[in-house]
């Protein structure tokens, strides 16, 4: 709602309100054009479905935006969530016809934390994810062969 300009619902959960103050600033500064959110996505070349929670530009580049609300513990390793928007690029791509160059992952901490931000381009996770997604497809043929 908030990256829509839509009237925020009001909440009595006090994480969800302290987790969206501390991102506002960081919104405001970055966030230069909504594209759109929570946008259905799919693809047939990778057989893979998605929910991606916006797409926007990201200091005036195309970029997958994903959020994410955290315990009090940041993880050291985002791999996986930069595979997840990386898919959403690819299927951006495939479906929207437009192309995302860069996925940001904002990850909002309970406690009232600074929220850590990790920005990188997409395209450096392209091997990794066409491996992950070539063991998936290899799993899951085995498991239909055993059934």
């Amino acid at each position: 709602n908030y990256l829509e300009g839509k009237p925020l619902p009001t909440t009595q959960n006090f994480i969800v309100q302290q987790s969206l103050n501390n991102a506002r600033p960081w919104l405001d500064n970055h966030v230069t054009q909504l594209i759109g959110c929570e946008i259905p996505l799919w693809s047939d070349t990778l057989q893979l479905a998605g929910r991606v929670d916006a797409i926007v530009e990201w200091d005036g580049v195309n970029t997958v935006l994903d959020f994410k609300l955290l315990s009090d513990i940041f993880p050291d390793d985002h791999l996986d969530y930069m595979l997840q928007t990386t898919c959403y690029a690819l299927m951006i791509k495939e479906r929207m016809d437009m192309i995302c160059k860069q996925n940001v992952v904002f990850m909002m901490p309970r406690g009232g934390r600074t929220p850590q931000i990790d920005k990188k381009p997409n395209h450096v996770f392209f091997s990794e994810l066409a491996r992950r997604v070539k063991q998936f497809r290899k799993l899951i043929e085995e498991k239909n062969a055993s059934s």
